[in-house]
């Protein structure tokens, strides 16, 4: 299935929907308990993946305030017998000059936004159900802290030289 159509069009939703129904569909009817609480696991970090793909892949634009700024390629992965087994996610084409610089009226990735008014708990939950540690979740938000720094330095060319140094400014 391929989602396309031009911004705001939908398809982050619908990709959100159509994820969801193949989780659901998937789901293990099976009467062990171990077995079905493993499936249970596997269906909740697919749809988990979602929230951490939009925080740090989607930006306010113009025309739509929860754009992907990024493409993906999903892979659902499923037994004979039509039960859920595994997925894997392809992303490419991040747009990285977002980080730095923005048009006027729009925004960088909500992950910088999330983190700087403390409302990264629902990321830190996607990643604890997506099997992340305690420190690498810890790790997560301290290395997007430090991009997110990054952003902010401003440098200088030195004369004649093709070395940059930081500009000193605050």
């Amino acid at each position: 299935m391929e989602l396309v159509g031009e911004s705001g069009a939908g398809k982050t939703e619908n990709t959100k929907k159509v994820l969801s129904y193949f989780a659901n569909v998937g789901a293990s009817s099976s009467s062990k308990k171990k077995e079905a609480a493993k499936n249970q696991n596997l269906e909740d970090q697919i749809i988990q993946t979602n929230p951490v793909l939009e925080a740090f892949g989607n930006a306010k634009t113009t025309r739509n305030d929860n754009s992907s700024r990024f493409g993906k390629f999903i892979r659902i992965h499923f037994q004979q017998s039509g039960k859920l087994s595994g997925g894997d996610i392809e992303v490419y084409l991040l747009e990285k000059a977002r980080v730095i610089s923005q048009q006027k009226l729009e925004r960088s990735y909500h992950i910088f936004y999330q983190l700087m008014s403390n409302q990264v708990k629902w990321i830190k939950r996607s990643l604890r159900r997506l099997g992340f540690s305690k420190e690498d979740k810890e790790n997560v938000c301290k290395s997007t802290a430090a991009v997110m720094h990054f952003g902010e330095m401003k440098f200088k060319q030195r004369g004649r030289e093709e070395q940059a140094e930081p500009d000193g400014t605050e």
